[in-house]
C-alpha cells in the first residue's frame, strides 16, 4: 500500500535510505542526520511529498518528489540550518574527502537540472528484500500523478551512471537520458520524463 510518509515512518525510511545508498552524499553524514534532519523537515515541506510503500507496518520503499525542487531543498536547509551548520562542523570539516564532496555538490546545484524542468524525484530506495517486485514503480507513479496534481507534467531525476537497476526501472517508467554530469568524482545522469 502507498501512502504519504508520516512521522511514525520517518526512521524506517532514513534506514532505507541509509543502507539502499551508503556511498551517497546525504547517508555519508549519517542515519541520525537523515532521521532527525532530513526526513523530519522533508515531512513538513510544503514544496514535496514523501511516499511510502507499507506491506503491514513494515516500510518496504520509499520516494521523496519534489514539485519545485529547488524551493524544496532550500525549504529542508534553511528550516534545519543550526543542524546542518552542526553536522558539517562535525562530520564534514573533519573528513578531507566529505569536505570536497560537499563543496563540489554546492557549486554544482545550480546547474544539477534541466532549467525548465521543477519536479524532481529527489530520493528512492527500495529495501534489499522487497527489491525485483516492482515497488519502485508504483512509487514512481504515484509520485508521477502528485507532481500532476500541482500542475506539473514533466519530472527529472539525477541517479548514478553506475546504478543500472535504477536507471532500468525509470526508463520503463518513460525517463530517457537527457545528459551526463559529473559532481565530486562521480558520473551522473539526469533523465526526464515528459509526461506525455
Amino acid at each position: 500500500m502507498i501512502e504519504v510518509m508520516r512521522q511514525n515512518h520517518v526512521a524506517q525510511v532514513a534506514r532505507i535510505h541509509h543502507d539502499a545508498l551508503p556511498a551517497d552524499f546525504l547517508p555519508s553524514l549519517g542515519l541520525p542526520f537523515l532521521e532527525k534532519v532530513f526526513f523530519r523537515a522533508a515531512l513538513t515541506s510544503e514544496y514535496g511529498k514523501t511516499f511510502v510503500y507499507t506491506d503491514k507496518d513494515k516500510v518496504a520503499g520509499f520516494i521523496t518528489i519534489a514539485h519545485d525542487s529547488p524551493a524544496f531543498i532550500r525549504n529542508i536547509f534553511l528550516s534545519n540550518l543550526p543542524q546542518i551548520v552542526w553536522t558539517f562542523l562535525t562530520k564534514v570539516l573533519l573528513n578531507v574527502a566529505l569536505l570536497v564532496e560537499s563543496l563540489s555538490l554546492l557549486s554544482s546545484l545550480r546547474d544539477a537540472g534541466e532549467k525548465t524542468t521543477k519536479s524532481e524525484i529527489v530520493l528512492i530506495a527500495v529495501d534489499k528484500e522487497y527489491r525485483g517486485k516492482g515497488i519502485g514503480s508504483e512509487l514512481i507513479k504515484e509520485a508521477m500523478s502528485y507532481i500532476r496534481t500541482r500542475g506539473y507534467t514533466c519530472c527529472r531525476v539525477k541517479t548514478l551512471a553506475q546504478n543500472t537497476d535504477a536507471i532500468a526501472v525509470y526508463r520503463k517508467n518513460g525517463f530517457e537520458t537527457r545528459r551526463t554530469l559529473t559532481l565530486a568524482g562521480k558520473k551522473y545522469l539526469i533523465m526526464v520524463n515528459e509526461g506525455n
